[in-house]
């Protein structure tokens, strides 16, 4: 059974938003496309990512254990493979790091989320589940986790993940604007523009990648005067315009 034209509408613009830009790691890994990169602060300032953990917030007794024995030049090496801008070996650096010290986080935080960057969804919840301390669970691995499982298609997993990071990282935009597409992408419009609007979408020092989200999800809702208006705050009126016609037509066809 093939899926409705509203369906398809969001894969196309909020599907890869998922996955357009993960948060600042030990790597670097920054923004590429819609999502720039989180804030270290994890709070309601900054912009838009995965909220996957930068260096300040890999702190801890983990840090210690991870930092030390045989991860430490697999690091090194994925971390100069990175800078030069060649994430697949990055990648195959960490993993074999991973083989070598399997119980070491750090290897396995960062190779989920250069995995989350490549779009290879499924390896990066992997890396991701093996970073995660089930005792001392962090918000930036769960949130990033769980735009490994919303990227994958797993919504309610994703919905978790990003519920369980909230818990401990409360009003994190990144982690809030990816839940708000999770929700979206599993046709519940209503609690992803209340997700949005939670996440303080309208003020200033909003991000434009969350105001256009927004807009999306409003005129796939059948608000199409009310995205329209707020898309004009961030693009062009005729752009704003046009996108919301494209997504009205599209709509009407698949109902």
């Amino acid at each position: 059974m093939s899926r409705p034209r509203p369906y398809m509408i969001l894969v196309s613009f909020a599907g890869s938003l998922l996955l357009g830009g993960c948060a600042a790691s030990p790597l670097g890994i920054s923004a590429d496309g819609g999502i720039v990169t989180a804030s270290a602060t994890g709070g309601r300032g900054g912009s838009v990512g995965t909220g996957a953990p930068g260096a300040a917030e890999t702190g801890g007794a983990a840090t210690s254990k991870t930092r030390s024995g045989r991860g430490t030049d697999r690091l090194a090496v994925a971390r100069s493979l990175r800078d030069k801008g060649d994430r697949a070996k990055a990648l195959i650096e960490l993993e074999r790091g991973r083989a070598e010290a399997p119980g070491n986080r750090e290897l396995a935080r960062e190779a989920g989320l250069i995995a989350l960057e490549l779009g290879q969804a499924d390896k990066a919840r992997k890396h991701l589940e093996g970073a995660l301390d089930p005792a001392r669970p962090d918000g930036p691995t769960l949130s990033a986790l769980g735009t490994a499982f919303a990227a994958a298609g797993k919504q309610t997993e994703a919905q978790s993940h990003f519920k369980r990071a909230l818990v401990l990282q409360p009003s994190h935009r990144p982690t809030l604007n990816n839940l708000a597409l999770s929700y979206a992408l599993d046709g519940k419009l209503a609690d992803a523009e209340k997700t949005l609007r939670a996440a303080g979408v309208g003020e200033a020092d909003t991000p434009r990648q969350m105001k256009e989200n927004l807009a999306l999800i409003m005129a796939l809702a059948g608000k199409y005067d009310d995205a329209e208006r707020l898309a004009t705050k961030v693009l062009p009126k005729a752009q704003a315009k046009s996108n919301i016609v494209y997504v009205r037509s599209m709509t009407q066809q698949g109902g």
